[in-house]
């Protein structure tokens, strides 16, 4: 799942409207409605605030990628 869409559940479960969350962040309403309408994302920073208020950090990890084997799949 995509960090964007991580956010945007974090948002619906959170407890908080979407009022509350502005008002909190700094972010306006008109922002957050554009990031859950899927019309917008967010700066790092914004996303990182954003998260630290609802409660959830964000992490940066080494992208590993993935292996395909060739041959029967395991059952």
């Amino acid at each position: 799942m995509a960090i964007l869409d991580e956010i945007r559940k974090a948002i619906r479960t959170c407890g908080r409207s979407r009022y509350a969350l502005a008002k909190e962040t700094g972010l306006s309403q008109s922002q957050l409605c554009l990031l859950m309408s899927g019309k917008r994302g967010l700066s790092i920073e914004a996303l990182e605030l954003l998260a630290r208020t609802m409660g959830y950090g964000v992490t940066l990890r080494p992208y590993k990628k993935r292996t395909v084997t060739r041959g029967k799949p395991a059952l």
